[in-house]
């Protein structure tokens, strides 16, 4: 074995360049994690805000959505531009006897009128509401109230029925659209009805209502551009007059056939409902719709949305669109578990890169060197803790948030019910989860991995998740029937041959054919990331280990304090040192999501690199990143004390109470006496919890 004067020029220059790849790597490695830290840090924190929101029930902005009448616009331009034309189309449907008629249009984009139904049915469900007989019901039904010379008992008017109206093809049986055209085409009349909740503050009771509201347009106000706009679904189409619109409601509709009450808006309430007074009685009634899901009550553990629709002064858009405005609620009581696991590791990001942040002061303070923080075990067993921690969490809510989250991820994707998620909850719950996952599997492999890999594999795979699960769900096709099933949970059923009840529904049982299906992005995050620490494993296997001998080996033994005689020697790198001894720590047997940090021997100048341990003179000492990443830190150069149990004395210390058990080793001429000592908050004071800084330690 060669001695240190024995050690030529070569040997040196290939160490020195090994020593600046290697601290390269070092740095690379501690700034990716600091940066995937932040990012944890971030995502989790965002968590818990919105989590806390979800406790405390939150609402989202009001939102616009509906169903477009595609074809209407293109007749009243016929109308406007050649009036004879649709004058004798309207004159041949009546005189065949054809009070409702059926608007479509041709190869040409022209409007024709049909009788009897569309050409295209959509499913007998739904064009139940669209027959002729039942047409003629609801039309003459709304408007006994409305008066005036509107009317479907005569050949004056015809009713048209627009095959294009998007609510008829999503089979919506719970909204209905229709007009009355006047034969002379003078007038063109819309209605719009859907079925909502009224609430009756006087009778506190709530009651299934039909409301319609009734829009009279003269078409003497219509301007038409001279040429088609190709891309304008209003067709060119302008109106001079301004929208005047009347309500009307019918208590009970639709499982009884009570007459449509004329009722005008007083006002609107806090959470966007019409507060209405029924004209003929002064009756007050608080009209809205509603859909979603809940369990035990919408005060508990609820998602939902809220409606009414837009009351344009603008004739055509009221034919056009049929324009809800909706407004987002959610609320789960039971999300006080969440708010607390989420929580507990933001908080200990902030201890840990709080300590990190002292040490490298005083380090720098003491040596002129920067130190820079490798991953505190705090935060990766922080990470296990959370992951662990959000199975319970979901389990003591009743799996209700991940389940309302794998609702509305599926039903964005199939075009369904979109309701008000705050999803950066469940991202922060997923992220913990596949950490704690990812924690596992790198221990398995036996590795250190960065990580900045799980983060980058996480945000790649969440960020496509959608096409993930479109794809490659485990059972996509089962998921998909069970969630259009639940969003017809909120179709009520009125056992006749019209018009159904739009409502919430309780949901009580856990779907989980939904939820697996929904998570198989994370489940292939797992398995993409469990194949890079098989790479890796393997890589690592046939890569050759040059054994490492100390410049000056030694044979002796040392004395540490406490401890008894402890081997120290150089070379084979299998003996303890002293600070494993004392506290425990294997430090070649830490595994998991930390960084790959490294210590220096000297060698006549030149420095070579160690994994773990930090070598001087032929004696090993406990690298201060292999302290650090062990979960321990110096107090006062005399103490050393867990990363954990200065949290527990500086609360002992602001409460004035011993409330936290917290124990510490004596340090003795750099050496961890292995007695175990008690550290009570009269013993230190926070002017010590300020010296944390590391060193090697034999």
């Amino acid at each position: 074995m060669k001695g240190p004067e024995s050690v030529d020029r070569g040997a040196v220059s290939a160490a020195a360049s090994g020593h600046g790849l290697s601290t390269f790597r070092y740095i690379f490695n501690s700034v990716t994690a600091i940066a995937a830290v932040i990012v944890i840090f971030v995502v989790n924190t965002m968590g818990v805000v919105r989590t806390v929101q979800v406790l405390v029930g939150s609402e989202d902005t009001p939102r616009d959505y509906g169903y477009h009448s595609f074809n209407m616009p293109f007749l009243l331009r016929e109308a406007a531009l050649d009036a004879s034309g649709v004058r004798a189309k309207v004159q041949a449907m009546l005189h065949a006897g054809n009070q409702v008629s059926y608007l479509e249009r041709d190869g040409a984009g022209d409007a024709v009128l049909y009788a009897g139904g569309c050409s295209v049915a959509v499913n007998a469900t739904t064009d139940r509401i669209y027959k002729p007989a039942y047409v003629s019901f609801l039309l003459h039904s709304m408007l006994e109230e409305y008066g005036g010379q509107a009317n479907v008992l005569d050949n004056s008017t015809i009713a048209i029925v627009d095959c294009s109206f998007e609510g008829r093809h999503a089979q919506d049986t719970t909204a209905f659209k229709a007009y009355l055209l006047a034969a002379n085409l003078g007038w063109l009349v819309t209605f719009q009805l859907q079925t909502v909740m009224a609430n009756i503050p006087t009778r506190r009771d709530t009651m299934p209502t039909g409301t319609v509201t009734i829009t009279n347009m003269s078409l003497a106000s219509l301007v038409a551009t001279p040429a088609l706009p190709p891309t304008d679904p209003l067709a060119g189409l302008s109106s001079s007059g301004e929208a005047v619109h009347r309500m009307f409601t019918s208590r009970g509709f639709p499982f009884n056939n009570a007459t449509f009450d004329e009722v005008y808006i007083n006002d609107t309430t806090a959470t966007g409902a019409w507060d209405t007074f029924v004209m003929s009685t002064q009756l007050e009634m608080i009209l809205q719709g509603y859909g979603g899901m809940y369990r035990g009550s919408q005060n508990e553990q609820a998602n939902y949305n809220t409606f009414v629709w837009h009351l344009s002064p603008n004739h055509l858009e009221a034919i056009y669109y049929f324009n809800y405005q909706g407004v987002g609620r959610i609320k789960n009581s039971w999300a006080w578990g969440e708010a607390l696991v989420s929580g507990y590791l933001s908080f200990t990001i902030v201890a840990s890169t709080i300590m990190a942040c002292i040490i490298s002061k005083n380090m720098y303070s003491a040596t002129s060197e920067w130190w820079t923080p490798d991953l505190s075990p705090s935060i990766g067993s922080g990470v296990v803790f959370r992951g662990i921690m959000t199975i319970l969490a979901w389990w003591i809510d009743g799996w209700w948030a991940l389940q309302e989250w794998s609702y509305n991820q599926g039903n964005k994707r199939n075009n369904l019910l979109d309701m008000y998620v705050l999803t950066d909850s469940v991202k922060s719950d997923c992220l913990s989860l596949f950490l704690a996952g990812s924690a596992l599997v790198a221990s398995a492999f036996r590795l250190r991995v960065n990580p900045a890999v799980p983060v980058i594999i996480f945000i790649v795979v969440h960020s496509q998740r959608t096409a993930i699960v479109g794809a490659l769900g485990f059972i996509l096709h089962r998921a998909n029937v069970d969630l259009i099933a639940n969003q017809m949970l909120n179709v009520v059923r009125s056992d006749s041959p019209g018009l159904d009840m739009w409502m919430w529904h309780e949901t009580l049982d856990f779907n989980a054919t939904v939820v697996c299906n929904e998570m198989s992005w994370l489940f292939l995050a797992l398995i993409i990331f469990g194949f890079y620490c098989f790479l890796a494993r393997t890589s690592a296997a046939r890569t050759p280990q040059q054994p490492v001998e100390s410049a000056q080996p030694r044979t002796a033994t040392f004395e540490t304090g406490g401890t008894g005689a402890a081997p120290t020697l150089s070379g084979p790198m299998n003996a303890l040192t002293c600070f494993e001894a004392s506290t425990g720590e294997y430090l070649r047997r830490k595994f998991g999501l930390m960084t790959g940090h490294e210590s220096y021997r000297v060698v006549k100048g030149g420095v070579l690199p160690l994994e773990v341990l930090y070598v001087c003179v032929g004696i090993r000492y406990a690298s201060p990143s292999g302290i650090w990443t062990s979960g321990w830190v110096i107090v006062d150069n005399r103490f050393l004390f867990r990363t954990d149990d200065i949290m527990k004395v500086f609360f002992n210390i602001i409460l004035f109470h011993d409330i936290f058990r917290a124990h510490c080793h004596v340090i003795t001429e750099g050496k961890v006496d292995k007695t175990v000592i008690r550290v009570f908050r009269r013993d230190i004071t926070v002017k010590q919890l300020f010296t944390l800084s590391l060193r090697p330690l034999a």
